[in-house]
């Protein structure tokens, strides 16, 4: 005995329809949020290039037992007040040196006096730019 179903010779299920219409509306909503995403994105980049997005350089190198900070300028080098270099021994919770530079040149020097800094020891150096809309970035985080 068969008991399976079969349909009318000329009846067919509308469900093939239906999803070609979900597909395309699916693809003209996903088109317009990708099109407003993109449009407003470049808006946004445009009216909101900061002075944070233009990167600049600076160094940190241990000679002996001072470390010294140099910074190189780069794109967003006449935005840039000030450099400050914070520099930790292993484990220290606070800076045990701090180094400002106001008004930085590109090239200019500075290194650590009074402190000593043993090599090896992996002393660790953060260096932020205070720019002159007010904000502060992070250049440098590193060991030397």
């Amino acid at each position: 005995m068969n008991t399976a179903m079969h349909c009318p010779p000329h009846e067919e299920a509308i469900s093939p329809v239906i999803g070609a219409i979900l597909l395309v509306a699916l693809t003209v909503i996903l088109a317009g949020i990708v099109a407003v995403f993109a449009f407003g994105m470049v808006q946004d980049m445009d009216a909101g290039l900061s002075i944070a997005m233009q990167p600049v350089s600076v160094t940190a190198a241990q000679e002996g037992t001072d470390i010294t900070i140099t910074y190189m300028g780069g794109p967003g080098y006449e935005h840039v007040t000030q450099i400050m270099a914070r520099i930790y021994k292993p484990g220290a919770a606070t800076p045990n040196f701090t180094i400002t530079i106001n008004n930085p040149e590109v090239g200019v020097s500075q290194t650590t006096s009074g402190v000593v800094f043993l090599p090896g020891d992996r002393n660790r150096v953060v260096v932020t730019a205070r720019l002159d809309d007010g904000t502060e970035q992070v250049v440098l985080d590193t060991f030397v």
